[in-house]
C-alpha cells in the first residue's frame, strides 16, 4: 500500500526567533509539504467562531487557519494523509476528528507543562482524537498516558540547530551574566539575584533580553535592559556572555537552555524536571528560588576560569545530543508503519 502524503504543521510563537521554537527542524522530518499557515487565508469571522468552540486560549483564529490548510493540502494531493502538528496546544482541534471520518491519520508533539496541558486537554476535545501524542519531555508522559493510552503516547525531545548556535572560534568570555527570553521566567527572582550581584561585585555585567511586549517585567530593574534583539545580536550575546541565568517557574523544553548551551555557554538555571532532563550535568542547576545558590553559582563560574571552561566544553557536548537531526531521526509519521510503541522514543537522559 502507498504510504500516505506527510503534511507537517508548523508554528512560530512571537517570541521564537529565526532559528529558534519547535520549526526550526521541520525540514528534516521528511514530510512531502509544510503547512504554515501562510496559505490561503479562512475568513477571520468563521476562523475566531472555530477557535472559540474550545473556550481555550492557546488555541485562535491562527491554529484554525492551520489546520483548514492542512486539510486543503491533503485534500489537493488525493489518498489518505498523515497530518503532524509540532504544537498541538496552539493549532489543534478540529482536524483529528474530521480526518478519522476520511481515513487520514493525525499526530501532534505536546508542550506545555502537565498541570496547563491537563486543562487544555479538559477543554479541548478534539485533541482525543489524535492516533499519536508525542510528548517532548518525560514529565508529560504519565498525563499523556492516562488520557491517550500508553500506545498511542512516545517521547520526542526538543532539537536545537548545533550549526547555528555553535560556540565562538576565538572570543573571550565576558564577566557578564546574561537573562533571556519570558516565557515562563521567574522575573522577581531574577531582579532579587542581579540586586544581589550588584552589590556584592559591581564589576558584573548584569544584562537582561526580553521581546518587547515583555518590557513591563523588567523596565524597572536597575540593570542593563535591551529589548527585541535581532537573532544576530541574540547570538552574539549567547556567545560572549559569561553565563546565562534561567530562573523558571516550569519547564518541559527551553530553547534558551539548548542554545546557551550548544553556543557552549556555562548555565545556571532552575533545578526543574524540565531542565535537569535537557540539561543533565552541563548546567549548574539551583533549587527553585533560592537565591543565595544562584548568586554563588553565577559568581563561580565567573571567578573560576577551570570551572568555566569546564561548563563551556560540557553545555556544547550536551546540545548535540539534541542536534535536530537526531530528533528527526525518532519521529515516525502514523500511519507509515504500525503504532503502538510505549513512551520510550528518547534521546539519551542525565
Amino acid at each position: 500500500m502507498t504510504r500516505p502524503t506527510r503534511i507537517l504543521v508548523t508554528h512560530r510563537s512571537s517570541h521564537h526567533g529565526a532559528w529558534s521554537g519547535h520549526a526550526g527542524g521541520a525540514h528534516l522530518f521528511g514530510a512531502d509539504c509544510i503547512v504554515d499557515g501562510t496559505g490561503p487565508s479562512v475568513s477571520y469571522v468563521v476562523a475566531h467562531a472555530a477557535s472559540r468552540v474550545s473556550a481555550d486560549r492557546a488555541y485562535g483564529s491562527l491554529g484554525v487557519q492551520r489546520e483548514v490548510e492542512a486539510l486543503r493540502t491533503g485534500r489537493a494531493r488525493g489518498g489518505r494523509a498523515s497530518v503532524h502538528f509540532l504544537a498541538a496546544e496552539h493549532d489543534v482541534n478540529h482536524l483529528p476528528r474530521i480526518a478519522h471520518r476520511l481515513g487520514w491519520h493525525t499526530s501532534a508533539w505536546f508542550h506545555k507543562p502537565p498541570d496547563e496541558l491537563g486543562e487544555i486537554l479538559d477543554r479541548r476535545r478534539g485533541l482525543r482524537r489524535l492516533d499519536m501524542a508525542w510528548a517532548v519531555s518525560r514529565t508529560q508522559v504519565p498525563l499523556l498516558e492516562e488520557r491517550f493510552g500508553a500506545e498511542r503516547v512516545s517521547l520526542l525531545r526538543h532539537g536545537v540547530d548545533t550549526a547555528r548556535f555553535s560556540p565562538p572560534r576565538a572570543v573571550d568570555r565576558s564577566r557578564r551574566v546574561l537573562f533571556v527570553g519570558v516565557h515562563r521566567r521567574d522575573f522577581a527572582q531574577l531582579g532579587r539575584v542581579y540586586d544581589r550581584l550588584a552589590r556584592l561585585d559591581p564589576s558584573i555585567e548584569r544584562r537582561i533580553i526580553v521581546p518587547g511586549n515583555a518590557a513591563q517585567e523588567v523596565i524597572d530593574l536597575p540593570h542593563d535592559v535591551r529589548l527585541d534583539a535581532t537573532d544576530e545580536q541574540l547570538l552574539a550575546e549567547l556567545r560572549t556572555a559569561g553565563v546565562v541565568f534561567l530562573p523558571l517557574l516550569d519547564c518541559t523544553a527551553n530553547n534558551s537552555l539548548l542554545e546557551s548551551l550548544a553556543t557552549g555557554t556555562p548555565v545556571v538555571a532552575t533545578d526543574l524536571s524540565g531542565v535537569s532532563e535537557y540539561a543533565g550535568d552541563a548546567a549548574v542547576l539551583v533549587p527553585p528560588g533560592d537565591d543565595a545558590a544562584a548568586v554563588e553559582a553565577i559568581r563561580r563560574v565567573l571567578d573560576d576560569p577551570d570551572e568555566a571552561r569546564t561548563r563551556q566544553q560540557a553545555s556544547r557536548a550536551r546540545s548535540l545530543e539534541f542536534d535536530w537531526a537526531k530528533a528527526a531521526e525518532s519521529f515516525r509519521w502514523v500511519g507509515d508503519r504500525p503504532v503502538g510503541e510505549p513512551a520510550t522514543i528518547a534521546l539519551p537522559t542525565r
